[in-house]
């Protein structure tokens, strides 16, 4: 994952996430709650890397949060509940770029199945809140189409054809957007003692 902090992979494996779940179903207070607290910061994070600013990334957090406890019973444990959650989360955050989009008349502060990429690893430390947000700030420097199919790919690890699906563009339009995107993020990132040292990495596709 691009940043650990994101991630919570459940105490009791898959299985004990869908009891879990089956539980919160059935109206268990204290399973909703377990389940609430342990994805808020997760979700919370990944929006932030695909909102532009924090107040929309608190709106697009609470509105998945919504939809995470109100969809509890489409969790098959196929995967794991973080994974599902997350996705769910970056389905809403992409709704809510396409809203703004909308709403804003593409304001002028906007810039212009194969093998899936690897995942970079970036580091989780005491010190990760401060790197998150730096890292976040790059990516705003992005367009919004490009920020938020870098974080698709970089963050939750969706193949191209995952992406086109939920953007709504084609295969091809992806992989430009993650073409430019890549291209645009390594020439910010190599300029940065903190982030140099991952520069290639994003630039890598293989």
């Amino acid at each position: 994952m691009l940043v650990n902090d994101i991630t919570w992979d459940g105490d009791g494996g898959v299985d004990g996430e869908l009891e879990l779940c089956k539980a919160a179903c059935r109206g268990d207070a204290e399973a909703k709650r377990e389940i609430f607290t342990k994805l808020l910061q997760p979700v919370r994070n990944l929006a932030r890397y695909i909102a532009r600013n924090d107040a929309d990334a608190e709106d697009i957090a609470q509105s998945a949060m919504v939809e995470i406890l109100r969809s509890m019973g489409s969790f098959k444990g196929k995967g794991t509940l973080k994974s599902w959650a997350l996705r769910i989360t970056g389905r809403m955050a992409w709704a809510q770029i396409g809203k703004s989009r909308s709403d804003q008349r593409l304001a002028q502060s906007f810039r212009d199945e194969e093998p899936e990429d690897k995942v970079v690893e970036f580091p989780s430390s005491d010190s990760g809140f401060i790197f998150r947000r730096r890292l976040s700030g790059y990516l705003d420097m992005l367009s919004p189409e490009r920020k938020a199919v870098l974080v698709f790919k970089l963050i939750l690890g969706y193949s191209v054809k995952e992406i086109a699906d939920v953007t709504g563009v084609s295969v091809n339009t992806v992989k430009d957007r993650l073409r430019v995107g890549r291209k645009e993020l390594h020439e910010l990132l190599i300029k940065d003692p903190v982030f140099c040292r991952y520069a290639d990495e994003v630039r890598n596709e293989g």
